[in-house]
């Protein structure tokens, strides 16, 4: 009985290196610009191969002068889509705050973090709609895409 109760640790350890996480299947941008203002989708498909339902994540940088315009999950066939809130819920002293100018790539960009249970053996779709003003610099118009999908 004692030997037991030594090796069930070892044995939950192991179980748990052999949970998987969804897998990605399919990640595409699509991004349209008109007189300088950019339209953007980000989608992302995860498919649980899993014998029971797992958190699929969705993680992607967005520049930091973008607002999120639309976010949908179609999680087995059923749609889901989310509110789109303002980011002054966020601060509400946000005329007094102010960002020191930095030109660094990470302080441009924010996450934008989004999370669903999928069922077993189903497939869920991440949906991500984002505009954007771009700003002219030494006569032109730079658009810059971050594709790190983190899945």
């Amino acid at each position: 009985i004692d030997n037991v109760a030594r090796r069930f640790p070892r044995q939950t350890r192991f179980l748990q290196r052999l949970e998987t996480r969804p897998r990605m299947s399919e990640f595409s941008v699509k991004a349209t610009i008109i007189s300088r203002y950019a339209f953007t989708t980000v989608s992302c498909t995860l498919v649980n191969t899993g014998s029971e339902a797992r958190e699929g994540i969705f993680e992607v940088q967005i520049p930091i002068t973008a607002f999120v315009s639309n976010f949908t999950m179609i999680i087995g066939g059923k749609i889901y889509y989310g509110e789109v809130i303002g980011k002054d819920w966020l601060r509400a002293d946000q005329e007094t705050y102010s960002r020191p100018p930095d030109d660094s790539r990470e302080s441009q960009m924010e996450t934008f973090r989004a999370s669903g249970l999928i069922p077993r053996k189903v497939e869920a779709t991440f949906i991500l709609h984002y505009e954007e003003l771009l700003r002219r610099r030494l006569g032109k118009y730079h658009y810059t895409v971050s594709i790190r999908p983190q899945q």
